[in-house]
């Protein structure tokens, strides 16, 4: 299905919430690797999703959530918090 803005979104809950799970491991693993966050772009490229307004919406989301932070129009800014952590790398969830 498509939004009025042309940005993919999920056909169910269960593929938006797998595709954000490995948005934040990838995040993690990545910063524990190279020392930096990754940019938009290599999410997209190693993760394999589809298009690049695809990956704004799932770190909006994930923002908006509290699970990430980022400062929009700085490179590689992007961070995991610890309830994305909680909710995503632990497997622990912060609001049962």
């Amino acid at each position: 299905m498509d939004s009025s803005f042309g940005i993919k979104i999920p056909k169910s809950r269960k593929a938006g919430e797998e595709a954000r799970g490995k948005i934040v491991q990838y995040i993690v693993e990545y910063h524990r690797e190279h020392g930096y966050a990754p940019t938009f772009r290599e999410i997209q490229d190693d993760i394999g999703i589809s298009s690049l307004s695809l990956v704004h919406f799932h770190l909006d989301h994930l923002r908006m959530m509290g699970h990430v932070s980022f400062l929009p129009g700085s490179a590689r800014t992007l961070l995991v918090t610890r309830s994305g952590m909680l909710e995503y790398v632990t497997g622990l969830r912060s609001n049962p």
